[in-house]
């Protein structure tokens, strides 16, 4: 008769509500960690991506000179880029990146080959873009 009593009563014990508790709170927490490393993640390879476009904005304005005034660029420009994209020259100041340019006659043709290189450093990111540029004779 006293088995019949206990079963009757619903609802959860003690013991369920805090086993069911743990079981949220360990899912929640590998939630809240999975944040984490996608808000990380989402900051590292916009970096990236800011570094590889300003990387490709150098290697372009040097594809639109003119081979003269291409000629007379020094063989190794380095300059301090902030957030914005705006360039401080030679000082540091508020610089995110670091965007290095090079270049240099190729081997085969010296006097009408050169080979670009631009390069763009933040911490741990760093991109390197590689062209080539040549002069037509008309």
């Amino acid at each position: 008769m006293k088995a019949d009593r206990f079963r009757s009563h619903t609802g959860f014990s003690l013991l369920e509500a805090m086993v069911a508790t743990a079981i949220l709170a360990t899912a929640l927490l590998g939630l809240a960690q999975l944040l984490a490393m996608t808000v990380t993640a989402t900051g590292v390879a916009s970096r990236e991506t800011y570094a590889t476009t300003l990387a490709a904005r150098r290697l372009e304005s040097l594809h639109a000179m003119t081979w003269e005034a291409f000629e007379r660029t020094p063989a190794l420009v380095t300059e301090f880029v902030d957030r914005t994209g705006t360039s401080g020259g030679g000082a540091p100041g508020s610089a995110v990146y670091l965007r290095q340019s090079t270049v240099a006659a190729l081997g085969a043709a010296p006097s009408d080959t050169r080979v670009i290189e631009v390069r763009v450093r933040a911490g741990l990111v760093d991109r390197r873009l590689v062209s080539v540029r040549i002069r037509v004779s008309p």
